[in-house]
């Protein structure tokens, strides 16, 4: 049998082989270049691998759309991995279950992050707009939870139900250094405050720095 044609070359080996990627007919210019037909299909699953290998193998790995899918299994070098953590509660659940999101276990999980996401996010833009020249995205819940929802000023109970009212006792986030005087929005500058003492502490400087800050 006479030599093959290839692209212009003269291909080494003599049998016929079918690509990986794409299903055509080849003859290797190489011997032991055997599984795909050029450099195209070879950086295509070269793609597929990395992308495998970067997320652990896990079944939400994305494939390019209108390139070729790989008639090999992709499983050949990882096993799907579905059973994860939730970012939101910490609990492990299956990434299978209904309702079930690629980081959240649950639709309410899903809309509780998203709900503390923009209340963050809020709260660091409202303080850059009051003169912080260090913000970073502070929860009120967690630093209300810190504090054990009680007023760091007079010691009284800050009920959570009372939040977002206009009750005395109601739970704010304070800054101890005020922002008017250069007071930073991080966590080791903020605390749990009553209504009544936040209206009546004003722009003043009153509290004990957090030395260990919550992330």
């Amino acid at each position: 049998m006479a030599d093959a044609i290839v692209s212009g070359a003269v291909s080494v080996c003599k049998i016929l082989h079918t690509c990986e990627l794409c299903g055509k007919g080849f003859y290797p210019k190489r011997t032991n270049n055997n599984r795909f037909c050029g450099r195209g299909c070879g950086l295509e699953w070269a793609s597929f691998k990395t992308a495998f290998k970067k997320h652990g193998g896990r079944v939400w790995v994305r494939v390019h759309r209108r390139k070729p899918k790989p008639k090999a299994e992709l499983k050949y070098y990882y096993e799907p991995v579905a059973i994860g953590k939730c970012r939101n509660c910490g609990k492990d659940f299956d990434r299978r279950v209904e309702g079930a999101t690629r980081f959240m276990c649950s639709e309410a999980c899903a809309a509780d992050a998203a709900a503390r996401s923009k209340r963050t996010a809020r709260k660091k833009r409202k303080a850059i707009e009051r003169g912080a020249r260090t913000a970073v995205r502070v929860d009120p819940i967690n630093v209300f939870e810190r504090d054990a929802w009680r007023c760091q000023i007079c010691g009284r109970k800050t009920p959570q139900s009372k939040r977002g009212t206009y009750h005395p006792t109601a739970p704010e986030l304070d800054h101890i250094v005020a922002l008017a005087n250069g007071g930073t929005h991080t966590w080791d500058n903020v605390q749990c405050a009553c209504r009544s003492c936040n209206a009546r502490k004003g722009a003043t400087d009153f509290g004990q720095l957090h030395l260990f800050p919550a992330g």
